[in-house]
């Protein structure tokens, strides 16, 4: 899991930079910059890279959200998956903080934000967490 949360941070992070040189910013929100070829090309080298036995990543846009979502699709220990949740978070929340600056050279929303998510099989919230550049 760790592997993947490096990996899309540092994708995403890339995209939005290569994206973001241009004085215009590219895409109206978040679901538009999402939808685009870069960022769906870099979806699929995420979910290559997650293990399609334990759970799948979803990634979407809500205005100035960007939704990365990780969802378990056994059932988990719970205490254990939320210790793991937590050392890989402290490891990587730097890396969504610049991912969120980075979107404010994109995404022509304010104040653009990355949402990571955790959810049990059922759907039940494990972690979450909004990350902003500023």
């Amino acid at each position: 899991m760790k592997k993947v949360l490096n990996l899309l941070a540092l994708i995403c992070a890339a995209t939005l930079l290569m994206t973001g040189c241009t004085i215009m910013k590219p895409y109206e929100n978040m679901e538009e910059f999402i939808r685009s070829d870069d960022m769906q090309a870099r979806i699929k080298e995420v979910n290559a890279a997650s293990d399609p036995d334990v759970y799948r990543t979803e990634i979407t846009g809500k205005g100035n959200q960007m939704i990365c979502r990780f969802i378990y699709l056994k059932e988990i220990d719970r205490e254990k998956a939320l210790k793991e949740i937590s050392d890989s978070m402290a490891k990587t929340e730097d890396s969504y903080r610049n991912m969120a600056k980075a979107a404010s050279f994109v995404v022509n929303e304010k104040d653009p934000s990355v949402v990571v998510g955790y959810y049990t099989k059922d759907g039940e919230e494990l972690y979450r967490e909004e990350f902003h550049g500023e």
